[in-house]
């Protein structure tokens, strides 16, 4: 990791939707051609295995979200 970089994490409990999230985030960041390295979590086996299982719709991804979506800024110091 260098200075420049930005780490983002999803934390939640488990079948909370925070993979879905992370889909989703990561989609949008391809949109605008940023560079992505996109770490999945073991359960699955690559990035393309991820995509398989996440790929859905919008809507779907809502109704499986129970809790509030809370997005906070933290500043690392290297």
């Amino acid at each position: 990791m260098n200075k420049n970089d930005i780490v983002i994490t999803i934390a939640g409990q488990p079948k909370s939707g925070k993979s879905r999230i992370a889909y989703i985030v990561k989609e949008m960041l391809k949109v605008y051609n940023l560079n992505i390295d996109f770490d999945p979590t073991p359960d699955f086996l690559n990035e393309q295995d991820f995509n398989k299982h996440m790929r859905t719709d919008i809507e779907t991804i809502a109704n499986k979200v129970n809790g509030t979506i809370i997005i906070r800024e933290q500043q690392l110091h290297i």
